[in-house]
């Protein structure tokens, strides 16, 4: 499977699900991101949801870089603790801010009717 490829259900579950097709937008491992292949007069947004998904990776990784300076604990524990955020003024705190704030992007545009889906 490639990225563009088009895709199907591996097991349907419905007739529906039997015809429905979806193009791979982005390899994740053993999972993909796809956008399902409709006529719908206006395009669903999840291209735009794959790219706040992505800022929020980059955002993760400029903030694993900044903990990585301050800490010498593994960065899967640090990550969790108070200190990980940072004080404010620090480029710590920045990087964490703008994780918090692409995370929280990304999770109102791919769940728009939770208003409990935060970082």
């Amino acid at each position: 499977m490639q990225v563009n490829d088009t895709v199907k259900w591996l097991n349907p579950l419905s007739a529906a699900e039997q015809t429905e097709r979806f193009t791979v937008l982005e390899l994740r491992g053993d999972r993909v991101l796809v956008e399902f292949i409709c006529d719908m007069p206006i395009r669903p947004t999840s291209e735009s949801i794959a790219n706040l998904y992505r800022s929020m990776l980059a955002a993760e990784d400029a903030w694993i870089i900044e903990m990585s300076k301050v800490t010498t604990t593994r960065i899967g524990d640090f990550r969790y603790t108070k200190a990980a955020s940072g004080l404010p003024g620090t480029p710590l705190r920045a990087a964490y801010d703008a994780f918090v704030a692409r995370g929280n992007a990304w999770r109102a545009a791919a769940w728009p009717n939770q208003s409990n889906v935060a970082c």
